[in-house]
This record gives structure tokens, sequence and C-alpha cells, in this order.
């Protein structure tokens, strides 16, 4: 996810720039600077200092890297095992998040006043509600206006699912999915009238799925006899 963040802000290169003018103008005790931000699509990445080393940058002078060069990551992310919550410093105070930003409010458990233009995350912030991060191995498609047939993850009959789609593809990336035999569900709407159709998605624990603000599309095939 830090990687995922540091590629968006790489993708505005002014800036990125102005950011890591600010980075390399930071200095620990012996004189020692950072090299600037860590590139997302280099080696750089792996030079990154930790969160506690950065928090700490003032007054201890990192160790171990050869040369004395090392790098910031833009966001910096922990999980603090002792709170439950996710905790986030920067380098500066340059870069502020989106108030609403589905991934720092609904994922990382931020509060809207957390993602205010005033907060500053140079210092480390934690999150006020616990991270929803729990991965979720496969999506569900249900569709309660047709199927009303079908066997639920949890083992009843009577749920509305379609397919059930195992999540194969990283974050940030888009998965395309078709079964290689159509899965036929009984409907029992013959002879009445459907003027919609409901729809959702869900994991393989019937919760809610959250698309971070994304879109999904699917095909239903319609199948009947006369």
């Amino acid at each position: 996810i830090e990687r995922y963040i540091a590629r968006q802000l790489y993708a505005d290169q002014t800036a990125w720039a102005a950011y890591n003018t600010e980075v390399t103008a930071l200095v620990a005790p012996g004189a020692l600077s950072p090299q600037g931000l860590a590139n997302p699509y280099d080696g750089t990445w792996d030079l990154a200092l930790s969160y506690d080393q950065i928090q700490s940058f003032s007054t201890v002078a990192p160790v171990g890297y050869v040369n004395n060069e090392f790098y910031m990551k833009p966001f910096t992310l922990l999980a603090d095992v002792a709170l439950n919550r996710v905790a986030a410093i920067t380098a500066t105070d340059f870069p502020h998040v989106v108030t609403g930003s589905t991934l720092w409010e609904k994922l990382f458990g931020f509060s809207s006043a957390q993602s205010a233009a005033t907060q500053q995350y140079n210092t480390g912030v934690v999150a006020v509600n616990c991270a929803r991060v729990d991965k979720s191995r496969a999506i569900a498609f249900h569709c309660p206006s047709l199927a009303t047939g079908t066997y639920s993850t949890g083992g009843k009959l009577g749920g509305s699912q379609l397919a059930l789609v195992p999540i194969t593809s990283k974050l940030g990336e888009t998965q395309n999915w078709e079964a290689s035999i159509p899965i036929r569900v009984p409907c029992r709407a013959v002879g009445s009238s459907v003027g919609s159709l409901d729809f959702y998605l869900a994991n393989e624990d019937g919760l809610p799925v959250n698309l971070m603000g994304d879109r999904f599309e699917a095909v239903v095939v319609v199948e009947y006899s006369y």
C-alpha cells in the first residue's frame, strides 16, 4: 500500500519534486541527510527508513546504510499492535490527505479530522478507528431479484449468490473472470414481472466489499424455454 500511494504521488512530478526538495534538506545528527524520496519503481525503495527511524530522525542518526545512503518514503505506515490501529508518518509536513479519502478513512480508520488540510503527519499520527484491512480471498456476486435457490457461503439454502470469484490480482490491478462451465441457478421469477434487478458484492464470509470508489461489471444470462 505504501508503494501504491507513492506511485500516485510520483505521477505528479511537480508535487514529487517539491516534496523531494524538502526531504533532502532534512539533517540528522552527524550532518546526515536523506538522498531524497524513495522511488517506488527502483531499488531506492529498499533503502527507505522505517517509521521509528523517521520519527526520531532529528535526534538519532540512521545507521547500517552503505555510504550513509538512505531515503524516505512519501508515507510510511506502521501497525500499532498494542492499540490495534494503523499509524502513518511523513518525512515533512508537505503532503496532505484529502478529506473523505476512501483509502484513508474507510480502510485505514483515520477520522475526517485527521484528513483535514491542517493535519500534519511528520510527527506520526495514529488512526482513531480500527483498520478494515482483512484480506478477502474471493468475491461473491449476489442477485436476489433472480436467484433464491442457491447455497450461501455459510452452507444454507436460500442464498442469492450467482458466482464466487477467486481474487488473484494485486492491489490496483483489474481482474477479469469467466467460469469455464456456465453456472446454472434456478430462478423462481417464472410467470412474474421483473422490473429491475438488485445485485451486490460480498466476500467469502458474506460481508460487504469496499471497492474504494472503483467499479465492477458483471454479465448475467437469463435462459428460459417455452
